[in-house]
């Protein structure tokens, strides 16, 4: 039995109940981008790892914070440093693993980013470049037509073709939770478009 059920056996669950209620918060066994249970559900599981990191972290006068699966450790370099073999190595025991692909160490003048949001001032906000991107697009779709723009629309470079509607207002309602004067006037300019030329 995955994670899931084990983790509402333990719970007092019986099997049946378990499998129910893994059934019912996961997706290909795994938690769903999305879904209001997900963020819940990653909060139970990872409670023990959580308050792991959160006692290293104030041994080494560390902050110390986790979004779903993604953790972040910020504070001096030399303390981050001296504490990443403890940190890496907690995460093990309560059964998870670590990504190497994503593992980052910034310094605040690189402007790090956490979960689309940079971090280097005493707030988080969308990154300029990503602001920027959208103004291009919507500029090149205002000047051409947005079929120009969907032909070759290819956010992440993958060679595969994104639609360009959903990509963008999904970009919006993002910047929207941070800056919504300027994701106002981006909906505004995306209704004004003629987005029928590309049915």
């Amino acid at each position: 039995m995955q994670r899931w059920g084990k983790f509402f056996q333990r719970a007092k669950c019986s099997s049946e109940i378990a499998g129910i209620l893994t059934d019912l918060i996961t997706l290909d066994k795994a938690l769903p981008l999305g879904f209001p249970t997900s963020p819940m559900m990653a909060n139970l599981i990872a409670f023990d790892l959580d308050i792991e990191h959160l006692k290293i972290a104030k041994k080494n006068k560390l902050m110390r914070t986790r979004w779903i699966d993604d953790i972040v450790v910020s504070g001096r370099s030399d303390a981050v440093q001296k504490s990443i073999p403890f940190l890496v190595g907690s995460v093990k025991p309560f059964g998870f693993t670590v990504n190497n692909k994503k593992t980052r160490f910034k310094a605040r003048s690189e402007k790090p980013v956490v979960v689309g949001l940079e971090v280097s001032r005493s707030s988080p906000h969308v990154p300029l470049v990503q602001i920027h991107e959208i103004e291009r697009l919507l500029k090149i779709c205002e000047s051409e037509s947005p079929v120009v723009v969907q032909a070759t629309y290819d956010p992440k470079g993958e060679g595969r073709i994104k639609d360009l509607p959903s990509s963008l207002e999904g970009r919006i309602r993002f910047v929207a939770k941070y800056d919504p004067e300027i994701a106002l006037s981006f909906s505004n300019r995306m209704k004004a478009l003629h987005w029928n030329a590309l049915d």
